[in-house]
């Protein structure tokens, strides 16, 4: 245990590099200047938080109350809540935004987005289709369409930020 301290001291001055115009991270094609990330990571949770609020309050929760309403708990759990927004972002950033936002290609992002959001949220209705009684195809065709949805236009969304800064 005592000798990953320097190799994970060792990974970090790889990641995060300083070099003429500021602090980069690191990765194998091309630098992305912290402030482009931070702008791309904050876009993207903006849109996707905003957007989802909408849509659970608005037809996400009524339809889910209709087949599954007892299911539901009393208080809204933040906690965990916060925690899958704050990862999802990051997962859309590191499988979708990075990547076409190196390649200078938007579209990339909103396409892949729409897979990653398709993939993510297909796995939860479809596992929950396969084993839940009460779950209902029609949740399953909403929230699947919803996350490839959602997915698509904040990672094209914080794409499109980031290039206006970087």
């Amino acid at each position: 245990m005592g000798g990953r301290g320097p190799h994970v001291v060792h990974n970090l001055k790889k990641l995060i590099q300083f070099g003429p115009g500021g602090v980069y991270i690191s990765n194998p094609r091309q630098k992305a200047p912290v402030m482009q990330t931070l702008v791309l990571y904050l876009v993207t949770a903006l849109v996707f938080l905003g957007l989802d609020a909408v849509m659970l309050k608005a037809v996400m929760r009524p339809l889910f109350d209709t087949h599954i309403g007892s299911l539901f708990a009393a208080e809204l759990r933040l906690a965990p809540a916060a925690l899958f927004y704050l990862f999802y972002v990051a997962g859309i950033l590191w499988f979708v935004s990075l990547p076409a936002l190196r390649a200078g290609t938007p579209l990339t992002a909103l396409l892949a987005g729409a897979f990653l959001g398709a993939l993510a949220y297909g796995t939860y209705e479809f596992t929950n289709y396969a084993t839940l009684r009460d779950w209902h195809w029609h949740m399953v065709a909403v929230d699947v369409t919803w996350g490839a949805v959602l997915t698509a236009v904040s990672a094209w969304s914080g794409v499109m930020a980031a290039r206006m800064v970087g």
